[in-house]
């Protein structure tokens, strides 16, 4: 739950102090700048005629910028911007601020308008592009919330009233004015809005903290950046020193106004020597701090082991050539072991969604009746294959988050017969796993094939392909196969086979028949990606010396221990609380808290990437994978970092019970 921002003014920090030229930043009043000088600038950039910074300010270039518009328009060349200058901008020109209201879509000057006033209220929303859409509507929110209005994303009569007021609720309105025009190298890029100003100084000259905070980035950063120092100040406030030639201070030291942050320089993409100095709130500048260290915490792709890059990082070889065919043979054989038959598994260039796409043109056939089962994004994905494909579909929808029933497969299939039915072994988009064996076998007791999505399941959690008497089963590499993007596999049993030979989808790259023919002389029939076999190979040799019970056994922990960090945490599980969710875990978000933000939040700050929600649970949930090359030390740095974000939107949160609680999970609760 968020608290309640106080409305009274805060200190500012819009003053940077240099030894040498011992400048302050002070921001004027609104009124020097205008917000429908802006849109104007905004809508003569779009038509090519002018490229200098969007300021409010009706300077000389962008006087000079309206005659130009006004004489290639047809109309009497003033330089004023009224009614007429208006309509002929056409989209860019419609709707003064105010004239209407605001939504998600919405497109005009007064789009334009509201977005230079976030701008200017310290709440830039990444583009002038008069478009409302979600980066303009995320920092409409973001300020909504700040002055205490409610936060629908709605720019209505006391948004814009607040808008328009000097900027007292607001802790820091951006420093101006903005330095340079558009292109030059100490002023905004392209149509982005600059979020900051940029001070000339000379190389070496000292740079001293504008206010008192605690550093939570000292040196080089990439995007650009060159050497940068971030200091943290209270209500989620970040001040930004970058470009510089040294840094004085280090991550978790405590700063005074005044102390020495570093020297003035030219590192990353500046153009020259100069301070580039950025205030943000709640991470709401354009650019943004990402850093070094990274963490892949999805359901997939997930981190490959140093092993698998190396060995993908060796010399290209040729696919024609003894050296692959070994390979190739190699690779096919542990893939045997992994999918626990004694059959053939075929083996594409593709990701795992081209395996599926396979299974509907090798079986289906139009008008051909198959049945979908469906709790999920994937499982809709299996549904929107087979309409490509022409096939008459029975969609059998559970809600997201449901664990789908075999007996209410059984029954379908006995009031409507199909020739396959299509399962998701692993719904990773709500974290439920099925029990695939049930289905499988209600579907051949109906006469009809089973077809299993197995993309984030195979190698996660125990798959007996044999055993069970699955006909298809199609998976990717990218996932518990611990291998970068880009291979899809695919086992059929001998009804599939048959089946095959009657299917009249029009087939190529994805033909069954032409793959099983080039693998069986070790032939591939195309070009495969060679690299990616080599790393998918070493990648199951390792899988296979975990010992599959083992890694299975190792799943189960790691979602313990990451499950009950969340709950830890305070937050509801929308996965299955159950050792069926050994591959991802899937929290909602809290109350006020947009998940989207929160995970985008946790790359750019803490450098830990987790999955979003998909679909109709987009804003809503957000995914810890826990399959592949992880263990428990990569659960708790997730959780920590959830923890410090929660914290930085307002959530209240116990801090350090998290990992704890996921380190006692996994250590005291053996499979």
């Amino acid at each position: 739950m968020f608290k309640q921002k106080s409305r009274t003014r805060r200190p500012g920090l819009a003053a940077v102090l240099l030894t040498v030229a011992a400048l302050a930043l002070a921001a004027p009043a609104l009124g020097s700048r205008d917000a429908d000088v802006a849109a104007l600038q905004v809508a003569l950039r779009a038509r090519g005629f002018y490229g200098g910074t969007i300021d409010g300010v009706r300077g000389p270039l962008t006087t000079r910028a309206v005659k130009r518009f006004e004489l290639r328009a047809g109309l009497p060349v003033d330089g004023t911007s009224g009614r007429a200058v208006r309509s002929a901008l056409g989209s860019y020109g419609r709707h003064l601020l105010g004239s209407r209201p605001l939504t998600p879509g919405s497109r005009g000057w007064d789009v334009s308008a509201l977005q230079f006033l976030l701008a200017w209220q310290g709440f830039p929303s990444g583009t002038f592009d008069g478009g409302l859409r979600a980066h303009t509507e995320r920092a409409l929110q973001r300020f909504q919330r700040w002055a205490g209005l409610p936060q629908d994303g709605v720019a209505g009569p006391g948004t814009i009233a607040a808008l328009r007021k000097p900027s007292a609720g607001c802790p820091l309105p951006l420093a101006w004015p903005l330095q340079g025009p558009v292109g030059n190298g100490f002023g905004p890029r392209g149509n982005r809005f600059h979020a900051g100003i940029d001070i000339r100084a000379a190389r070496g000259t000292p740079v001293h903290a504008a206010a008192a905070g605690r550093v939570v980035f000292a040196g080089l950063a990439s995007g650009g950046w060159g050497r940068l120092v971030v200091v943290s100040h209270p209500d989620g406030v970040e001040s930004l020193y970058a470009h510089l030639s040294a840094v004085a201070v280090r991550r978790g030291q405590s700063v005074a106004v005044g102390a020495r942050i570093g020297l003035v320089g030219a590192t990353g993409e500046a153009r020259g020597p100069h301070l580039h100095f950025e205030v943000r709130i709640r991470g709401a500048a354009v650019d943004r701090v990402v850093p070094e260290k990274r963490y892949l915490m999805t359901p997939g792709p997930t981190p490959a082991p140093p092993e698998v890059l190396a060995a993908i990082a060796q010399p290209v070889i040729h696919h024609r050539g003894p050296d692959f065919k070994k390979l190739y043979a190699d690779c096919l054989g542990r893939l045997r072991e992994v999918f626990r038959t004694q059959s053939e598994v075929l083996l594409f260039g593709g990701s795992g969604t081209g395996g599926m796409e396979s299974a509907v043109a090798n079986l289906c056939s139009p008008g051909e009746p198959v049945l979908v089962v469906s709790a999920g994004y994937f499982g809709e994905r299996w549904a929107g294959l087979a309409g490509a494909y022409g096939a008459d579909v029975d969609h059998l929808r559970y809600a997201w988050g449901e664990i789908p029933s075999p007996q209410d497969v059984a029954a379908r299939l006995g009031e409507r017969p199909a020739t396959a039915v299509f399962l998701t072994h692993s719904e990773t988009s709500t974290g439920v796993v099925s029990d695939l064996q049930p289905f499988a076998a209600a579907a051949r007791e109906a006469g009809a094939l089973s077809v299993v999505d197995a993309v984030s399941s195979l190698g996660a959690v125990p798959l007996e392909t044999d055993a069970w008497e699955i006909d298809v089963v199609a998976s990717g590499a990218q996932k518990a196969l611990m291998t970068p993007p880009g291979l899809a596999m695919v086992f059929a049993s001998r009804a599939a086979w048959e089946k095959t030979t009657s299917a009249t989808s029009p087939r190529y790259y994805w033909d069954w028949e032409r793959t099983r023919k080039g693998q069986s002389t070790l032939d591939a029939p195309v070009t495969p990606p060679v690299s990616l076999v080599a790393g998918l190979d070493v990648a199951l040799q390792m899988l296979l010396d975990e010992g599959l019970e083992s890694a299975w056994e190792r799943h189960v922990r790691l979602g313990r221990a990451c499950r009950e960090g969340v709950k830890a945490l305070g937050l509801e599980l929308f996965s299955p609380d159950d050792d069926s969710s050994a591959v991802v875990t899937a929290a909602r978000a809290p109350e006020g808290v947009d998940s989207d933000e929160l995970v985008l939040l946790l790359r750019d700050r803490h450098g830990v990437t987790l999955a979003p929600g998909q679909g109709e649970l987009k804003g809503k949930v957000f995914r810890i994978g826990h399959i592949g090359y992880y263990d428990v030390f990569d659960i708790t740095t997730a959780l920590a970092a959830v923890e410090l974000a929660l914290v930085e939107l307002g959530a209240e949160v116990e801090r350090g019970v998290a990992v704890t609680r996921a380190l006692e999970a996994f250590e005291h609760t053996p499979v």
